[in-house]
């Protein structure tokens, strides 16, 4: 299985830099006529203040936030992550359950990285094509 860094060190289009995050990353999304506020941080903390496990991203349904790591990550992982928070909500809104998270530990990794590929794809087509600079 690829983790979201080594798909990205594996595509030189997803590692352009992009010092000032916050001015070319949108703040909210719509998906499926739910708002969410994206906020962004280089602190890793303040994307899972409940764990002590490192996320790149974070989606909390309840609040509707998505968190992202920025700390240190060119401008394709920044969006590769935007891009699997938004395809976990997806999967969860509209019952994809092939791609939803598991009880089975070994399964939801499966899953879990499949979302993560998905979202390489989609941010090296966006990028590639100059729809995101």
């Amino acid at each position: 299985m690829r983790s979201a860094k080594k798909n990205v060190a594996e595509n030189p289009q997803l590692q352009k830099r992009n010092t000032n995050h916050k001015k070319s990353f949108p703040s909210k999304v719509n998906i499926l006529g739910i708002d969410y506020t994206i906020n962004y941080s280089d602190n890793n903390i303040d994307i899972n203040s409940m764990s002590y496990d490192a996320h790149l991203g974070l989606i909390n349904y309840m609040t509707r936030n998505i968190n992202v790591y920025t700390k240190h990550q060119p401008e394709g992982a920044v969006w590769q992550v935007l891009w699997h928070e938004i395809l976990h909500a997806l999967v969860d809104s509209l019952g994809i359950e092939a791609l939803q998270s598991q009880e089975d530990e070994k399964e939801n990794k499966k899953n879990h990285a499949q979302l993560d590929l998905l979202a390489t794809g989609i941010s090296d087509v966006l990028l590639r094509n100059g729809w995101l600079k």
